[in-house]
């Protein structure tokens, strides 16, 4: 009897371990909005031989980590790929889907970011550049 409750217990512990870990790594799905800053661009090496792309680019040139915030103003950096780096300023729609991220990226006017999300980017990227100093 003691070994089925010892072994329900550490069964429940590590459910609920693997959904903490897990938990860290899913990105919430929805629609995001992001300022390009192209300060915060990478060229995308592809590695020979590779049959999967683990950058977070998709297979794109460049790979871009930047803050997105959603319409109620909840804020995480995303990392997705880019073709052609756009100016800077330019806003980008992210699509993400929970556990694989970013899955489209759409250039948008500001007329068509939440107010809520831009207010959200410009606190972000105000703590951001305090942070630098």
């Amino acid at each position: 009897m003691n070994k089925t409750i010892l072994s329900k217990i550490t069964g429940i512990a590590i459910a609920c371990f693997s959904t903490l870990m897990l938990g860290g790594c899913m990105v919430s799905g929805g629609e995001y909005y992001a300022q390009i800053d192209s300060s915060k661009a990478e060229e995308n090496v592809r590695e020979a031989g590779g049959i999967v792309d683990f950058s977070g680019a998709g297979g794109c040139n460049y790979r871009i980590n930047l803050p997105a915030c959603d319409e109620n103003g909840d804020c995480q950096d995303l990392t997705f790929g880019l073709d052609e780096l756009p100016t800077d300023g330019i806003y980008v729609k992210l699509e993400v889907q929970h556990i694989r991220g970013v899955v489209n990226a759409i250039f948008t006017e500001e007329k068509d970011v939440p107010s809520s999300a831009i207010s959200a980017l410009q606190h972000e990227q105000s703590v951001e550049s305090s942070d630098s100093k």
